[in-house]
């Protein structure tokens, strides 16, 4: 027999890798090189030190104890599978070190078709149980753990043969991301604001988190056995743990109504949405709703927000773009500035959600600037600041909300690889174009939204999914964290790839994640990107 395993070192950024080790039908997620890298290492560690270890295990009844929090290494019953699970790790780790992962997308990103290749032989290794369970923690110390939650664990991992347990650890939740991160990953971060607890999982997709409580519970039913039970009573017993009802922010962005691609993907996208904004608190959408200021693309763009409005029984809030006001989104000095009364879209500069403990902090950074860049100037920010004093001294209560700034342009500058005409050709004079495309002001910005204590900034502009994290620390004010959020384009200007952006908050804990979701060449939307973030602060 196996026998159970009981985790090894690896921290919770390793939890998509082994989701898709334990669940054989999973497309291959694209991994950083340095994540699998520290993932093989640590695995073939564990395989050895547990072979070596094995007679001297710990009993069951002898751990967890109060006094040690930690868990032991790799355990099985099974001394083959171990040398098999420490020879394949190796051969791994050797394919990595060797170069074969020629094909990436990007310095430090391995290709799917090599994360499948090489990491095939460990899969079918951890493809042999029916169920999976994994013990989620704030602390990599466990001591957020109780004892109860450690022991209901360990009898699980102890039931039989048909459990796979995990424990990570030697690692922290905040900024935890995954690329293309799998369902049961997703499920576990979607709840984050609800850990410690189990996330479990099985081969055929059902996947569900629970917090202490009903974890607890969980694992002495499923430590009884499965004897009896088929894979679907196993998956809908799984199914019944889901927690249906997170918080969220459903942030879209660059709709660009009136261009070619909006026409051809709108109806997918309104489709997919009719069905995500219902699980949302609130839309938020960051600017170029319109590809050039005219009445009929202002017009279905409105038809677009209605539908959302209705979905969630609550306005959608805007910001504009530069393609909202100047013509094809390019303006030289004041030209095109005329054209902003086509563009009249209902916004506002400060909006309070009570119900999700929020304040949206709104700005025009298309409103002056050349070309497609950006800017706010400090009448606007002085502007926006008095707007959100006054909510402050009027409400106390406000300083204890989540506050999020939406903007167009991107606070933080990227290059992006060359996807328009425009782009590759100057690409080819070795040139960029994000000259044209910068927020010009981008430091006062993020200095204005660090002394305002924003935790989160949404924009879009550039097509591109992005998440950017920075401590900024203004003069004579303390250092805040400052995270920037792209969400793409979400009906796929320019041949982009097709994208939305779910942010989950959590006002008690005071943390959120994000989870990016992408649709190329017509194919379903599937995560591309998740992160998770604590704000080191609140509005103070």
């Amino acid at each position: 027999a196996k026998g159970p395993m009981m985790g090894f070192s690896f921290n919770a950024n390793h939890g998509n890798i082994l989701v898709f080790l334990t669940t054989p039908a999973a497309e291959p997620p694209r991994v950083e090189r340095g994540m699998l890298t520290e993932f093989l290492g640590g695995l073939i560690a564990a395989a050895h030190r547990a072979q070596r270890d094995r007679p001297a295990q710990r009993r069951r009844e002898d751990w967890p104890s109060h006094e040690d929090s930690g868990y032991p290494e790799l355990i099985s019953g099974d001394p083959r599978w171990l040398r098999l699970l420490e020879l394949e790790a190796k051969r791994a780790s050797a394919a990595l070190k060797s170069g074969e992962h020629t094909q990436r997308e990007g310095a430090e990103v391995l290709a799917p078709r090599f994360i499948e290749r090489s990491l095939a032989p460990l899969a079918q290794l951890f493809s042999q149980f029916r169920l999976y369970a994994m013990l989620l923690t704030q602390s990599w110390s466990c001591e957020d753990v109780s004892r109860d939650l450690r022991t209901a664990a360990a009898q699980l991992a102890y039931s039989g043969e048909d459990v796979l347990v995990l424990f990570p650890k030697g690692g922290h939740v905040s900024d935890l991301r995954a690329l293309d991160a799998l369902p049961a990953f997703s499920a576990a971060i979607a709840r984050e604001d609800r850990w410690p607890g189990l996330l479990f999982w099985t081969q055929h997709g059902a996947a569900a988190f629970a917090s202490e409580g009903t974890a607890i519970e969980a694992a002495a039913t499923f430590s009884r056995g499965l004897t009896g039970q088929t894979d679907a009573d196993l998956d809908r017993a799984i199914d019944r743990l889901a927690d249906r009802s997170p918080r969220r922010i459903l942030h879209l962005s660059d709709l660009h109504f009136g261009s070619k691609h909006a026409s051809i993907n709108a109806g997918f996208v309104e489709a997919e949405l009719s069905e995500v904004a219902k699980s949302a608190s609130r839309v938020v959408i960051t600017g170029d709703l319109i590809e050039t200021p005219k009445d009929e693309s202002a017009d279905s763009f409105l038809r677009f927000a209605g539908a959302l409005y209705r979905a969630t029984s609550k306005p959608v809030i805007v910001v504009p773009g530069n393609h909202d006001q100047r013509w094809h989104g390019n303006a030289l000095g004041r030209l095109g500035q005329d054209l902003t009364q086509v563009a009249q879209l209902s916004w506002s500069s400060h909006v309070i959600d009570d119900a999700m403990q929020t304040a949206f902090l709104c700005f025009n950074s298309s409103l002056t600037g050349n070309l497609a860049r950006g800017e706010t100037d400090d009448r606007q920010r002085t502007r926006v600041a008095a707007d959100h004093r006054t909510a402050l001294a009027a409400r106390p209560e406000l300083r204890d909300y989540l506050t999020v700034a939406l903007i167009h342009h991107h606070p933080y500058s990227f290059e992006t690889t060359g996807t328009t005409w425009f782009q590759r050709a100057l690409m080819s004079m070795r040139l960029s174009d994000e000259p044209t495309l910068k927020m010009v002001d981008a430091e006062a910005f993020i200095d204005w939204c660090a002394r305002w204590r924003v935790s989160a900034i949404l924009h879009g502009h550039k097509h591109v999914p992005r998440y950017e994290s920075r401590v900024v620390t203004p003069e004579g004010a303390p250092a805040h964290e400052v995270t920037a959020i792209g969400c793409g384009s979400t009906l796929g200007a320019e041949g982009s790839p097709l994208s939305y952006c779910l942010l989950s908050w959590d006002p008690h804990a005071a943390r959120w994640s994000s989870t990016f979701y992408e649709s190329r060449g017509g194919g379903p939307f599937l995560p591309a990107l998740i992160t998770v973030t604590r704000p080191s602060s609140i509005a103070a």
